[in-house]
C-alpha cells in the first residue's frame, strides 16, 4: 500500500514541472515580454540584460536600476469526454517581478546583480474533481539571484559571466480514491547553483550579435508523506535545464530596429527525475524532449521619447501528444508581445507590456492503477502576461 501511495504522490509532484517545462518564463522584464524574447541576448538596452546575456552590461553607462512587476493569468480548463467535474480553470493567477542593478566600474568593467522569476506556475483543480487521484494541486516557483560581471575586450567584443543561485519551492497534493487513505501533500524548497556565460559582438553602432549559455541546476526536494511512520519519506531530484540563446539586433534607421532570437533548452534532462524512498532509488522517465524557441520582433521610435515594441515567438513542445496527461498539460505554443516605453527624463524611463502565450487545444487520454480512465481536451488554452517597469540611471 505504501509503495502504491508513493507512486501516486510522485505523479502529483511532477505536474507543475510540466508547466515550467512547456513555458519557461521569458517574461523576465517588461521589455523582453513586449518582444516575446526576440533579440534577448543582443538587445542590451537595460540592466535586464543580466537575465539574458551578462556581456550586454558593457553597453550600460553609470549606475542603472530597473524594477519590473506584473501578473500572469489565463485559462487551462479540461473538457472531459464523459462529462463530470472537470475542476474548472486549473491555472492559478500569479505575480511577476524582477529587479536589476548595474554599475560601470570603469570603461571596461561592469558589475551587476539581478533577481528574477525564471520558471514555474501553479495549478489547482479544486475539491472533488474527477481526476483528483492523479493530481489535486501543484505549484512550482523558481527565483534566480544572479551576481554578474562583464568585460569589454575592444570596441567589438564583450564577455560576461554570472553566478546563479536559484531558490525553488514546490507544493503539491492529491486526493486518493476511496479505500486508499486520505489525501497527501508534499512541500519543500531548496537552493540550486549554476553559472551563465555570454558573448556580445558589435559589428558597428547599428548591429550586434549575442550568444549566451545558462547551465543546468538541480533542486533536491524531500518531505515526509506519512508523519510518524518510518521510511515514508519521498526524495525528488529536479533539474532545471541548460539553455543556449543566439540573438541579433539591427537598427535599420533612426526609427526602426529589427530583433531575432533562437534558443535551445535541454528539457530531456529535466524529464529524468531521480526519486528516492526507503524502498530504494530509481530514475523516472517522464518522456520529456528538448525544446526549441524562435522569435522575431521590431522597435519603432514614434518620437525621441516614445518607443513601441512588438514580437512573436514559437516554442516547441516539451512533451509529445501521446505522453500528455493532466499532470503534463503542455504542448507547443505561440507568444505575441506588445509594449511601449516613455522617456520621462534623461534619467528615467517608464515601460508597459502585454504578452499572449497561446497553447491552443491539448488533448489527454490516460489510465492509472486504482484511478479511473480520464480523457478530454484543454480547449483554447492561453496565458496573459501584464508587466510594468521603470528604469533609472544615477
Amino acid at each position: 500500500m505504501q509503495q502504491r501511495l508513493l507512486s501516486l504522490m510522485l505523479a502529483a509532484l511532477l505536474s507543475p514541472s510540466a508547466v515550467a517545462g512547456g513555458l519557461a518564463l521569458y517574461e523576465t522584464s517588461t521589455a523582453n515580454s513586449a518582444l516575446a524574447n526576440a533579440g534577448a541576448a543582443a538587445r542590451a538596452q537595460g540592466a535586464d540584460t543580466i537575465a539574458s546575456n551578462p556581456a550586454g552590461m558593457t553597453r550600460l553607462e553609470g549606475t542603472q536600476l530597473q524594477v519590473n512587476g506584473g501578473v500572469v493569468y489565463g485559462d487551462l480548463e479540461l473538457d472531459l469526454d464523459n462529462g463530470g467535474n472537470n475542476g474548472g480553470n486549473a491555472l492559478q493567477t500569479a505575480p511577476l517581478g524582477s529587479v536589476y542593478l548595474t554599475h560601470a566600474l570603469n570603461e571596461q568593467w561592469v558589475a551587476g546583480i539581478g533577481m528574477f522569476g525564471s520558471h514555474g506556475l501553479g495549478m489547482d483543480y479544486g475539491d472533488g474533481w474527477d481526476g483528483r487521484g492523479y493530481v489535486q494541486s501543484a505549484k512550482l516557483t523558481g527565483i534566480a539571484f544572479a551576481p554578474s560581471l562583464a568585460y569589454r575586450i575592444d570596441p567589438q567584443w564583450s564577455l560576461g559571466f554570472g553566478l546563479i543561485a536559484m531558490h525553488g519551492s514546490l507544493e503539491s497534493s492529491l486526493d486518493l480514491t476511496p479505500g486508499m487513505g486520505d489525501g497527501r501533500k508534499f512541500s519543500d524548497s531548496d537552493w540550486a547553483y549554476g553559472a551563465s556565460f555570454g558573448v556580445l559582438y558589435e559589428l558597428d553602432q547599428h548591429s550586434r550579435i549575442g550568444l549566451s549559455y545558462y547551465s543546468e541546476l538541480q533542486w533536491a526536494l524531500e518531505d515526509q508523506l506519512f508523519p510518524g511512520i518510518g521510511g515514508a519519506g519521498l526524495d525528488v531530484d529536479m533539474m532545471i535545464p541548460q539553455t543556449v540563446t543566439l540573438s541579433g539586433y539591427h537598427q535599420l534607421n533612426d526609427q526602426w530596429a529589427l530583433l531575432a532570437s533562437a534558443n535551445w533548452q535541454q528539457w530531456s534532462r529535466f524529464g529524468d527525475i531521480g526519486v528516492g524512498t526507503a524502498l530504494g532509488s530509481r530514475t523516472i522517465d517522464m518522456h520529456y524532449q528538448d525544446t526549441w524557441h524562435a522569435s522575431l520582433g521590431a522597435q519603432f521610435d514614434v518620437t525621441p521619447a516614445l518607443r513601441l515594441s512588438s514580437g512573436i515567438g514559437y516554442d516547441s513542445s516539451a512533451v509529445s501528444d501521446e505522453y500528455r496527461t493532466v499532470m503534463l498539460p503542455v504542448g507547443s505554443g505561440w507568444r505575441w508581445g506588445l509594449g511601449a516605453s516613455y522617456q520621462l527624463s534623461p534619467a528615467t524611463k517608464l515601460e508597459a507590456s502585454y504578452t499572449l502565450a497561446w497553447l491552443g487545444d491539448l488533448s489527454v487520454d490516460q489510465d492509472g492503477i486504482g484511478r479511473p480512465h480520464l480523457s478530454g481536451t484543454y480547449n483554447n488554452s492561453y496565458l496573459n502576461f501584464f508587466n510594468i517597469g521603470v528604469q533609472h540611471q544615477f
